[in-house]
């Protein structure tokens, strides 16, 4: 994760980074990547909730076309609600 956000970037094109070097090295059926970040430069520019989080998920393979899948995912790693 570092390796992609150690320099300027958006939090959706570190989350198709990370999916990609998961499906090159390890060749799954399926990938989600989920992250959750706290942008300093939205609390720069004055946005007025302070600590405010992003979320991005990247969906790949199995998980886009079984959406029953993704659901027992989302659950499991308690991001259902």
């Amino acid at each position: 994760m570092r390796k992609y956000a150690c320099r300027f970037t958006v939090q959706e094109r570190v989350a198709q980074e990370v999916a990609n070097e998961l499906e090159r090295i390890i060749e799954p059926h399926g990938v989600i990547v989920h992250l959750r970040a706290r942008h300093s430069c939205t609390q720069c520019r004055g946005v007025k909730e302070m600590g405010a989080l992003t979320r991005t998920i990247e969906r790949r393979g199995d998980y886009v076309s079984n959406h029953q899948l993704a659901a027992e995912f989302m659950s499991l790693a308690g991001l259902d609600h």
